[in-house]
């Protein structure tokens, strides 16, 4: 069973934040006794107490507009999408809005802005970089082609000095990559300009293309944007709170991240 046990609104209803959990109702727990070193020794069960349930698993929600920040104990992410979707259609909401899925996207005008607010580093996938580089740049000189071929050419020719016949099956497993990274040790300047740059041409290489993969761009701040997600990480610590964490700490730390990500225009919501 999975039902809301607490929530938090403000009057213009953003953000909305959610504390729900999910429990079996009835369900015995599983107890070890205290026997020391013994190696020779029962488990048994135990029942909750009278008009409680163990905790199975719970999640803390932060919601605004198309925005959502989860944070799960031992509940997928996935459960809790199922519980919204069928919470949105129990409150009256149309098919429509409750046919939403919970989904890491990289927003282009996004991505623009933050590239502009400096890059620390670019890293590029040779294979799909060159595949790219040909697409775009291939014409009837061949100029595009060739220059893809030699990158291609420079790292193998890395990698199969001394090499033994039979080892080059291997060749599809290896994975090479370009570090284009600015040193901000001295403060930012002409390296972090030049960097960010260096971004913005390889989002216009890969814009036309379908790619998951193929580019990782760091900036400044410490967001990490790839083709089909921007990643932004912060580490909390939380309280303590039986197997789980305290739900008001989450919420408060939750509130202040997505804060963050407003400022920063990772998100317009």
């Amino acid at each position: 069973m999975i039902q809301i046990v607490h929530r938090k609104t403000k009057p213009d209803g953003r953000p909305l934040l959610l504390h729900i959990t999910t429990h079996n109702e009835g369900e015995a727990a599983s107890v070890v006794p205290r026997a020391g070193r013994s190696s020779n020794i029962d488990l048994s069960t135990a029942p909750a107490p009278d008009g409680h349930d163990y905790l199975d698993g719970d999640a803390m929600i932060l919601l605004s507009g198309n925005d959502a920040i989860i944070c799960v104990s031992n509940l997928h992410e996935v459960s809790v999408a199922n519980y919204l979707r069928r919470l949105v259609s129990e409150k009256g909401g149309t098919p429509k809005k409750a046919n939403f899925d919970l989904m890491k996207v990289a927003n282009k005008t996004v991505i623009r802005k933050l590239i502009k607010s400096g890059v620390r580093a670019v890293t590029l996938d040779v294979g799909a970089f060159a595949e790219t580089f040909e697409d775009a740049n291939s014409g009837p000189d061949g100029r595009g082609q060739n220059a893809a071929t030699a990158i291609g050419s420079f790292f193998r020719n890395l990698i199969e000095q001394d090499r033994k016949s039979e080892d080059y099956y291997l060749d599809e497993n290896l994975n090479a990559s370009i570090v284009i990274r600015a040193d901000i040790r001295h403060g930012k300047g002409a390296a972090v300009e030049a960097a960010s740059e260096v971004a913005d041409n390889v989002l216009d290489l890969f814009e036309h293309t379908d790619q998951s993969e193929g580019y990782q761009i760091e900036t400044t701040s410490g967001i990490t944007i790839k083709p089909d997600q921007i990643v932004v990480r912060e580490r909390f610590r939380f309280p303590a709170h039986g197997k789980t964490i305290e739900y008001k700490a989450a919420w408060s730390k939750m509130e202040e991240f997505y804060a963050r990500l407003l400022s920063e225009g990772v998100t317009a919501s």
